[in-house]
């Protein structure tokens, strides 16, 4: 009997190495380009509150005048909307540790949400279907850099997760982003 115990007990402890602090981001930093295996523009279509994803006006870009650290940011401008997303991470049911920094300036919101732009963390079934999202950092007005830290726990239904950076739609202004981080703690 205590045979079986110490092996369970192994198990356990293996699996709880195997995901807790591993990176889930690759690029958060954004010093490179935004590589389309790992980041990917949305570019029609609107969410679970009918806000549209993207407009003519809208850009999305690497910026090495204004980061936290290192040489680059992300910035996000326009007349809203715009919206990018982090590839498609498998969710084991644990808790998700996000970790950044974030600005904005002269970031106005539109008229259905309080905020102009941020990150949300969006899970999806089995099938691909977004079945719940949370609101990581949201921010508007004018910021200077700021850390963030978020835990976040999805419930059973959620296979996938996915990181979308936005600016909501009929928001006007800029926001950055950078040294994003992603774990999860099983």
């Amino acid at each position: 009997m205590i045979k079986r115990i110490a092996v369970v007990y192994g198990v356990l402890f293996f699996n709880l190495i195997s995901y807790a602090g591993e990176e889930l981001l690759a690029n958060g930093g954004f010093e490179q380009f935004l590589a389309p295996e790992e980041w990917t523009f949305i570019t029609d279509g609107e969410d679970w509150n009918g806000q549209l994803f993207v407009s003519t006006t809208s850009h999305i870009e690497i910026d090495a005048e204004s980061p936290a650290a290192g040489k680059s940011c992300l910035k996000v401008w326009s007349i809203g909307p715009a919206a990018l997303a982090g590839r498609m991470l498998p969710y084991h049911g644990g808790k998700l540790v996000m970790t950044g920094k974030i600005c904005s300036n002269d970031l106005l919101p539109g008229p259905r949400f309080p905020e102009g732009g941020g990150i949300q963390l969006v899970g999806f079934d089995a099938d691909g279907k977004v079945v719940e999202h949370h609101d990581v950092k949201l921010i508007s007005g004018t910021h200077e850099w700021q850390n963030f830290s978020a835990e976040v726990k999805f419930g059973g239904e959620v296979k996938f997760v996915q990181v979308w950076i936005r600016l909501f739609q009929h928001a006007r202004g800029a926001f950055m982003v950078d040294e994003l981080s992603l774990t999860e703690v099983i």
